[in-house]
């Protein structure tokens, strides 16, 4: 059996825009480069930087809690560490999210755009080393395009495969 990689994606801050690569460095045993590095808590999570565990994406601030989450457009650029996000009826935002301005920048930035679909406070979090996956073993997603097509047959209606997950679980 052969298979052909068609398209990877990141999402650096989890719940928000997936970012095409061209490729990407993996090594065994440690995470996807530059994934769900942060996570914007709406409200208290109970996430402890010092004790990082995993937290249901449900107490995030991510499209399957808050429908409004899909107006942002974000792009992180690794190499300055520069976040930028854009919204339709909201200025832009830029800001480091390696000091703790420039993610309390976004974290405003976000609340004006979400308004009363937030739970509480925005902000963001992170620890180093910590990855806020949506499964507590950390998982990566693999999506089969014919499988996702057979679906979209079956189903009447198209599927976006960024949207749809199908885990592969490999030890």
């Amino acid at each position: 059996m052969t298979g052909h990689v068609a398209a990877l994606y990141r999402h650096p801050i989890k719940g928000f825009t997936p970012e095409r690569l061209n490729q990407a460095m993996l090594s065994v045993g440690q995470p996807f480069p530059c994934d769900r590095l942060w996570a914007v808590e709406n409200g208290p999570s109970g996430f402890n930087p010092q004790a990082p565990a995993f937290i249901p994406k449900q107490k995030f601030a991510v499209l399957m809690a808050i429908a409004h989450v899909a107006k942002a457009r974000t792009a992180y650029d690794e190499t300055t560490g520069v976040l930028r996000a854009v919204a339709q009826g909201q200025p832009d935002f830029q800001g480091s999210m390696a000091d703790e301005a420039g993610r309390a920048g976004f974290a405003t930035w976000l609340t004006a755009l979400l308004g009363d679909e937030v739970r509480g406070e925005l902000r963001v979090i992170e620890a180093p080393g910590h990855r806020f996956m949506d499964h507590p073993l950390g998982h990566v997603s693999i999506i089969n395009l014919a499988s996702l097509r057979d679906l979209e047959q079956k189903i009447g209606r198209p599927l976006d495969p960024l949207r749809f997950r199908a885990n592969l679980y490999v030890e």
